[in-house]
């Protein structure tokens, strides 16, 4: 049967497919849908450090006396 998502194939070590084997089954998942939670972590992960460091980059630019107060900016 087709499927609407993509497909990818992944080369472990047998060590590494183990303990993915036993992960999955302990926590009452195909080996698919457990590699699928783990990259989809992984991707969240990396947007939380990514918009960290933007935020980090803005603060350093920040000036108190430019900024629009709360009140400002909802008024309409």
């Amino acid at each position: 049967m087709p499927t609407k998502n993509p497909r990818v194939m992944v080369v472990l070590e047998p060590k590494l497919h183990k303990w993915l084997k036993k992960s999955a089954k302990n926590e009452g998942v195909s080996v698919s849908g457990m590699i699928r939670d783990i990259v989809r972590d992984t991707y969240m992960a990396s947007e939380d450090v990514h918009w960290v460091r933007e935020g980090e980059s803005r603060l350093e630019t920040f000036n108190p006396q430019k900024a629009v107060s709360h009140e400002d900016a909802w008024k309409e």
